[in-house]
């Protein structure tokens, strides 16, 4: 027997997508949530100089400041706190708002705070490293709730689809 079809109502008079082009939507979809997570963790090297001992001009990975010390785990940290108050957030108040609102007014407000990170990396914070530090958690924070508000509010509109279209978007954020 070949592949079992799904008989609904919900999917018995849906378009046809001859090309697939939405199936490689929903996949895209997918892989641009899956990258928030992975743009702070990745720039280590960046880090690891944002929040050096600006009072040596010797580079020793093996005497890490305090900074440097506790970057890894405070965005680990601040990454899961935000993800549960994102998934707070839209469960509590997502039926009140549009979702074209909070899908597009997320996905917006996650490339505002990605272009205030890039910024940063042509303006010098030496003078001000714990400040940094704390914006930068919650630059993280921020974009991660957002994040996740994102990824429920398409998966609501991925619900409207037949079950074949999760696939690609579990397999974009994979």
């Amino acid at each position: 027997m070949g592949s079992k079809e799904v008989h609904n109502e919900k999917f018995d008079h849906e378009p046809q997508d001859k090309y697939l082009l939405v199936y490689a939507v929903f996949g895209f979809f997918g892989i641009i949530h899956f990258l928030p997570a992975t743009f702070f963790v990745t720039a280590h090297d960046y880090w690891m100089y944002k929040f050096r001992d600006t009072t040596s001009d010797i580079i020793d990975s093996s005497h890490r400041t305090t900074l440097q010390a506790e970057f890894s785990a405070s965005v680990t940290i601040s990454t899961h706190v935000t993800g549960v108050l994102g998934s707070f957030l839209t469960l509590f108040f997502g039926h009140k708002l549009n979702v074209h609102f909070k899908l597009y007014g997320s996905l917006l407000i996650i490339v505002v705070f990605y272009v205030i990170a890039a910024i940063f990396i042509h303006i010098d914070t030496d003078s001000w490293q714990t400040g940094f530090f704390v914006l930068t958690m919650l630059m993280v924070g921020t974009i991660n709730t957002m994040n996740t508000v994102a990824g429920l509010t398409f998966f609501s509109i991925l619900y409207k689809f037949q079950p074949d279209y999760l696939g690609p978007y579990l397999n974009g954020q994979g």
